[in-house]
């Protein structure tokens, strides 16, 4: 049981569904083309599970175990982190009301939508890299086997309170599906 090995393959799932968004924002763009279905299965899963379940993992577990250790430097960063967890709920608001505005008709903030997702998308690629490579390596470092167990046992908890067994089953499906649309170019971000 590893829980920086379960946030990683999360922050993995995480980029095919940015890629995804950055695939719809780009044909909004560019072909004036809203995939509406696809959008709104993008905003389930973001609202759900990175919001509801992942960034509750990382706030209340990862973060207060990683403070646990008193390594200088690491209250800033997590701090940080958490005020992009904020930034980026603000923004995921911000697609949603535009998205339903587009629904309603009124139309005129096309351009807004496909910007707000690509602000989105740009904060959480950030965000990522910096919990892959400066937060997530730190917790490998200092967490013996028992806080692994410990922390991997409470981010179980969360993910069945908040996900559930057959949402998770939908969201795995959604992700194999963007996936396989999108192997070439994603094989390219690994």
């Amino acid at each position: 049981m590893n829980p920086i090995f379960d946030l990683k393959a999360e922050h993995d799932a995480m980029a095919i569904i940015l890629f995804a968004m950055k695939k719809c924002a780009v044909e909004m763009r560019h072909n004036r083309q809203v995939d509406l279905f696809r959008i709104g299965q993008i905003i389930d899963f973001l609202r759900t599970y990175n919001d509801n379940c992942h960034h509750q993992k990382e706030e209340k577990y990862l973060f207060p175990a990683i403070l646990e250790y008193d390594i200088p430097w690491t209250e800033d960063t997590i701090y940080h982190l958490v005020k992009e967890h904020q930034v980026a709920h603000g923004y995921l608001n911000d697609i949603e009301e535009k998205m339903h505005d587009y629904l309603s008709g009124r139309t005129q903030n096309f351009d807004e939508l496909a910007d707000s997702m690509l602000q989105y998308i740009m904060l959480e690629e950030n965000h990522i890299k910096t919990e892959n490579e400066v937060l997530l390596p730190l917790a490998e470092k200092y967490f013996d086997k028992q806080k692994k167990d410990s922390v991997t046992l409470k981010f179980k908890n969360i993910q069945n309170l908040q996900v559930g067994h057959l949402k998770h089953l939908e969201f795995y499906l959604l992700l194999s599906k963007l996936y396989a649309e999108n192997k070439k170019s994603l094989a390219g971000n690994y």
